[in-house]
């Protein structure tokens, strides 16, 4: 299903000195969806899971999946500034992968891009609300194979999520988060009718939240918050693409301009 790895999405006009967007896959494995997104005014790269068709499981989770695509950046990126980003768990591999890069005399992190990218952990006292198990929905023209991969993939982000250490950092060595901006939806994914009043998708249970439970993280995170249509599985669909693409590349632009400054309580947060 691919072929190199990172993958061109994009390509800068001649000339620009526009960051390069790193854009890492979602649940599911593939930047299929990244493909769409209209012109970023800059280089944007997708990492897809290369183990996507062997469905191997990552036995050191999230964090050795991310000490492999940082080797992957460097065979496109090898030195300089960068953005790193994602969907939902694209944006958790961005955020090890920063914690990872913090002292590569390489790779500069200057910002990252979360869309829809919820907490992993639920609040104290939250563990009871039910939470509906997500099964993938396909096309008609999607092939069989692809469809045990993508369902594979998924049950194995499940799987990592539960052991995944979240990157710890050290404010007094002003080791702290780069700049993020958080594009976030507005409604929560259906369920079931015959649900129970409490279920909510493992992607809504911080819907609620204004920084989609990144308040609970024991580190500022979020500098930026701007809001989306549609639900956690429609960013990239064709009713709600444009405004998507609008809110990641006005998202780039002011982590550019450094216009995101570094805070340390909620109240700071900016509205993009």
């Amino acid at each position: 299903m691919f072929d190199e790895n990172p993958t061109s999405i994009q390509e800068a006009s001649p000339g620009t000195n526009a960051i390069p967007l790193v854009l890492m896959h979602d649940g599911g494995g593939t930047t299929f969806d990244y493909h769409f997104l209209d012109d970023l005014e800059r280089d944007v790269w997708g990492i897809h899971n290369p183990r996507f068709n062997s469905g191997e499981p990552w036995i050191g989770g999230l964090a050795e999946m991310s000490t492999h695509y940082i080797e992957l950046i460097k065979k496109v990126i090898p030195s300089g500034p960068v953005i790193l980003g994602g969907w939902s768990l694209g944006g958790m591999l961005a955020l090890e992968m920063a914690r990872q890069l913090v002292d590569d005399p390489e790779i500069d992190v200057k910002g990252m891009v979360m869309v829809d990218t919820i907490y992993p952990f639920q609040a104290p006292g939250q563990d009871k609300k039910f939470v509906a198990q997500y099964k993938p929905t396909f096309n008609s023209y999607t092939s069989a194979a692809t469809q045990k991969s993508v369902t594979a993939s998924f049950a194995n982000t499940f799987e990592m999520l539960k052991t995944w250490k979240i990157p710890e950092w050290n404010e007094t060595a002003d080791i702290v988060p780069p700049p993020t901006a958080l594009i976030r939806v507005e409604e929560s994914v259906p369920v079931p009718a015959d649900a129970d009043k409490d279920t909510v998708m493992r992607v809504d249970v911080h819907r609620q939240r204004r920084l989609l439970g990144w308040e609970l993280y024991d580190y500022h995170l979020i500098d930026a918050v701007t809001e989306i249509t549609g639900h956690h599985y429609t960013p990239f669909k064709p009713e709600n693409v444009e405004l998507t693409s609008e809110k990641i590349k006005v998202a780039c632009s002011m982590i550019q301009r450094r216009v995101l400054k570094k805070a340390r309580d909620e109240s700071s947060v900016k509205q993009f």
